[in-house]
């Protein structure tokens, strides 16, 4: 199936296309055939590279037919130590062409561009990974800001690639580790673009923000965008 991603009005109207499908029955780490609702909009496997990724796993394919991959190698480039186990219902993608990346990113910016006759400065942090329950109560890579007794935060955006599984939310603070000051950012089950309101005002106590999972369920290749002001 193609997912087409509208963004919201401010975004652009842009749309972008993702290809997904989800697993009919659950598969061991060892299976060379991937049972799916659909491939139909997937590439053929006649390429030799062509990939899906189930969770973390990338598994290449030589074939498919309209319910299922025909696997030639499963953790393919041995990231994982070999295939996994993955559940029934479970998504099943192809990694976006980074053209494909680089847009959902660029809607994001001329959106902050946009915004209030550009009152806002944007700075855009992309995470090529997954989020899951694995990361609640950690924070992702700090944002570090020059000059930063001079900015104050605004609020945050989030763009991804796929949608969210399950609601997940980040908490920008001042503090490492959800301590201090700073205010939340949501993206919705099934949703590819969530904001946080535009209204906060966090000034930071060090040259770096934080941006801490609160809660999670599943979210890969995403950008959070934090909008600050610069008082000069």
């Amino acid at each position: 199936m193609a997912f087409t991603k509208y963004t919201k009005e401010e975004l652009g109207g842009q749309a972008v296309n993702y290809l997904y499908t989800t697993l009919t029955s659950t598969i061991s780490g060892s299976d060379m055939t991937i049972p799916v609702s659909d491939t139909s909009d997937f590439p053929d496997g006649s390429s030799g590279i062509d990939t899906i990724f189930i969770d973390d796993e990338c598994i290449l394919y030589s074939s498919k037919t309209p319910t299922t991959f025909v696997v030639s190698q499963r953790d393919y480039g041995d990231r994982l130590g070999g295939g996994q186990t993955h559940t029934i219902n479970t998504l099943v993608r192809q990694e976006p062409e980074a053209s494909q990346w680089n847009r959902v990113c660029e809607n994001l910016a001329d959106a902050v561009a946009a915004m209030d006759d550009a009152k806002y400065i944007p700075r855009d942090i992309s995470y090529p990974f997954e989020i899951n329950q694995n990361w609640v109560g950690y924070d992702l890579p700090a944002v570090r800001f020059l000059n930063a007794t001079k900015v104050t935060i605004v609020g945050a955006a989030i763009a991804a690639v796929y949608p969210a599984a399950g609601d997940v939310t980040f908490s920008i603070r001042d503090t490492a580790n959800g301590g201090g000051s700073g205010f939340n950012l949501t993206i919705s089950s099934g949703d590819y673009v969530g904001e946080s309101s535009m209204d906060n005002s966090l000034s930071l106590t060090s040259d770096y923000a934080y941006i801490n999972v609160v809660s999670a369920g599943s979210l890969s290749m995403f950008t959070i965008t934090i909008f600050y002001k610069v008082y000069l």
